[in-house]
């Protein structure tokens, strides 16, 4: 887990369950048209402007479709350069302006070959200059705003309620079972196995949406098919260069070696934020 960061501004934590599957959601295809909504009728090109109205919504569409399929695999790669780096936090303004730069090119390409003008260097860096602006102010309000607006499962407070107030509980999508009781969730052949203070459910749904609706700071993804819980991820062993997590029955469940560094980030994070509560 990393912090996603907007610079001298909000952060949001992420990982790389929560990239792959949260990219796909209806909620976030909505987020990433409204903008481009927002670009294509407010743009200041007039070259673009004066293309035919079907050549521009094929332009707008092509630039929709990059930042769908482009950008989480860029925002991925760049949070794996960032976790091989030893580093907890990765500025939004990276990814961001790399997709943007590959949304340029094939956009310009396209105009080119329909014969829309683009002639005008100012017109062109003026068209740039927006849509930076454009994106820049879409992160910035997506970290801010929209991920704990369109995601709120993953904010939720885990914990037991503050004395002062009725006790809430929040509970796996698909189970009975209260989310901070989960310990392990585990992939089977046609979903998951979450187990839990002396409770078991089987949820039919796919191990990664499972996990990508969790409070990021609950538990941690030592496999590609196992999620441990907190206090569970915090009982780490080594022996050489392998390395566990020691449950209290002397089970030992393997680290994924891909996944120690980011493992080392999310301990180190959770203990800075203990640390801060103390």
């Amino acid at each position: 887990m990393i912090r996603y960061k907007f610079l001298f501004g909000p952060s949001i934590p992420i990982n790389e369950t929560r990239v792959w599957h949260q990219s796909w959601t209806t909620k976030q295809r909505v987020f990433f048209l409204l903008f481009t909504l927002i670009g294509a009728m407010f743009h200041p090109s007039d070259q673009l402007a004066s293309a035919p109205l079907h050549l521009q919504l094929v332009f707008w569409g092509i630039g929709y479709v990059i930042f769908l399929f482009v950008y989480p695999c860029i925002l991925l790669t760049s949070m794996r350069l960032t976790l091989q780096l030893n580093r907890s936090t990765l500025y939004v303004h990276l990814p961001l302006e790399l997709t943007t730069l590959c949304l340029a090119l094939t956009m310009y390409v396209y105009a080119r070959w329909v014969g829309i003008p683009t002639q005008d260097l100012w017109d062109l860096a003026q068209f740039m200059a927006f849509i930076v602006a454009l994106f820049e102010l879409g992160a910035f309000f997506y970290i801010a705003y929209a991920d704990r607006t369109i995601f709120p499962e993953v904010y939720e407070a885990a914990g037991p309620a503050p004395a002062n107030r009725p006790p809430r509980e929040v509970f796996l999508r698909g189970s009975s079972i209260p989310v901070h009781l989960v310990d392990v969730i585990s992939a089977q052949d046609n979903g998951v196995q979450a187990t839990g203070q002396g409770q078991s459910a089987f949820i039919d749904r796919p191990f990664g949406l499972v996990v990508s609706e969790l409070p990021v700071d609950l538990g941690f993804q030592i496999h590609r098919s196992l999620w441990v819980s907190r206090d569970l991820a915090l009982n780490f062993v080594s022996e050489g260069r392998k390395h566990f997590i020691q449950l209290p029955d002397g089970r030992r469940f393997p680290v994924a070696r891909a996944r120690q560094r980011e493992y080392r980030n999310w301990l180190s994070m959770i203990q800075k934020a203990h640390q801060r509560r103390a």
